[in-house]
């Protein structure tokens, strides 16, 4: 119930809840979601430089929804996701598209799109908690370094992130954790997003890096594995679909890194039209694989299907079928130096 309602000196209503005395505007109090071209000036129309816009209403707007109607905008530096200020729990702000109704072109159909022009930097930088991105393109134009990167603030970790309906071309990675101080980083979900060209979909370096959930996502000519764990681990992917890469999943997690972590992967396409090493290359951990159809007919002599460290690593598949014939020179198991 409203016990009063002032006038600010901006021209915004204030109110006063019954039984509160803290002030707070109609926005605060009702507002859930921003309009970035309504109420901080961005143009999107994919030639005015819209940055200054966005970063103005992240930091202004913690904890609330960026609403990105149909446009194109140019972002030519890296957004800094920053949080509230505490560092257990820091809160930032998500972006909500319009959409996008063709991957295949530059938004001449409708749809959000963000169009990069910052050079070799990452498009967003995070460091706080509960955000979710959706519906909407990214085009990196070659030089974008990462889709959305993460560090760490006064010893906290990142969490609770999502990630839905996208599509994302040419960035080196779409997702990247920063190494710090290696606290913790955990429940990352990725629905429906595919990524085009670049080295990794996802790429984890922190000791305690672990819970991200895979659904329905794709990724297409990557010069690195689609997912690349340097340290941490804890994978589950439904319906992932790969095309050109080098490896579907990499694993470099030595012993007391997050080793004992597990990847479970139900329902693994993997097609290959193009030179590639094979399906997965492991160190550690524990993969399982419950469905699994390849079509690797450019698959690079030599190289094995499944590279395990059998001391550290442990393979299931079940239900698997891959199209080409293993041989000496395509062979489909190599555990610590014996091929098989």
């Amino acid at each position: 119930m409203v016990h009063e309602v002032t006038t600010a000196n901006s021209g915004d209503i204030v109110v006063v809840g019954k039984d509160a005395s803290t002030l707070s505007s109609l926005t605060q109090r009702f507002g859930h979601t921003i309009n970035i071209k309504d109420d901080y000036g961005a143009v999107g129309d994919g030639v005015t430089d819209d940055t200054s816009a966005i970063q103005a209403a992240i930091e202004a707007n913690k904890g609330l929804t960026i609403f990105f109607p149909t446009g194109v905008y140019l972002v030519t530096d890296t957004l800094d996701m920053v949080g509230d200020g505490t560092a257990a729990g820091s809160f930032g702000c998500s972006f909500l598209g319009d959409g996008y109704l063709d991957p295949n072109l530059h938004n001449n159909v409708g749809g959000t799109e963000f169009l990069w022009d910052g050079g070799a930097k990452p498009f967003i930088d995070i460091s706080s908690n509960r955000l979710s991105f959706e519906n909407f393109r990214f085009d990196g134009q070659s030089t974008c370094t990462r889709v959305f990167k993460t560090r760490w603030v006064s010893g906290a970790g990142v969490h609770t992130l999502r990630f839905k309906d996208m599509h994302v071309l040419d960035t080196d990675y779409f997702f990247f954790t920063d190494s710090g101080t290696d606290p913790l980083q955990s429940d990352c979900m990725f629905d429906n997003v595919t990524h085009k060209g670049g080295i990794s979909f996802l790429k984890i370096n922190n000791t305690f890096g672990l819970n991200y959930y895979i659904e329905r996502c794709a990724a297409q000519t990557m010069s690195g594995p689609a997912l690349h764990f340097v340290k941490g681990g804890g994978v589950v992917a439904d319906q992932l679909s790969l095309k050109d890469v080098e490896w579907a999943l990499q694993v470099d997690t030595a012993s007391g890194d997050g080793g004992s972590q597990v990847f479970v992967f139900n329902g693994l396409y993997y097609d290959s039209s193009s030179s590639f090493q094979g399906c997965v290359n492991a160190r550690s951990g524990s993969i399982q694989i419950n469905g699994l159809i390849t079509n690797n007919s450019a698959r690079t002599a030599g190289k094995p299907f499944f590279d395990l460290s059998l001391s550290k690593a442990r393979l299931t598949v079940i239900n698997g079928q891959t199209a080409q014939t293993h041989s000496a020179s395509f062979p489909i198991l190599k555990i610590s130096g014996v091929t098989v």
